[in-house]
């Protein structure tokens, strides 16, 4: 049955100016259970919240600086990789890393025909950590 489209419940605004969404990593699955594999930790074997290159030059942040990721819902501390693969507004996590919880910031909000918990987007703001 086809869905028509309906913006998050969680929706930027002068104090959460981006938007957080969440991914896979190719090198982590689902849970942190391969955390526990040397190599795959090698590859890929900590978080960091990706930022167009846009808005990390009007929030001064530089790659691989320190920030405080913050929502509604909470505050997690991340280093911070610049990329053009991220829209500008918008900026991404997994959720791979139990030290990085990811899901803390995003919200509980219900969708109306799963019911299922809208976890994958929420409004965010960034600053270099104090």
């Amino acid at each position: 049955m086809p869905l028509s489209y309906r913006p998050s419940e969680d929706c930027c605004d002068f104090d959460f100016p981006l938007t957080l969404t969440t991914e896979r990593s190719l090198y982590q699955f689902h849970s942190t259970m391969t955390r526990y594999s040397d190599g795959l930790d090698e590859i890929s074997g900590g978080e960091r919240i990706r930022i167009n290159p846009v808005d990390a030059e009007k929030l001064g942040i530089e790659d691989g600086d320190l920030v405080e990721v913050n929502s509604r819902r909470g505050m997690l501390k991340v280093k911070a990789e610049i990329t053009r693969r991220s829209q500008p507004g918008v900026a991404s996590l997994s959720f791979h890393y139990a030290e990085c919880p990811t899901n803390l910031l995003t919200s509980s909000a219900l969708d109306p025909v799963a019911k299922t918990p809208e976890t994958k987007v929420c409004a965010i703001r960034i600053e270099k950590a104090k």
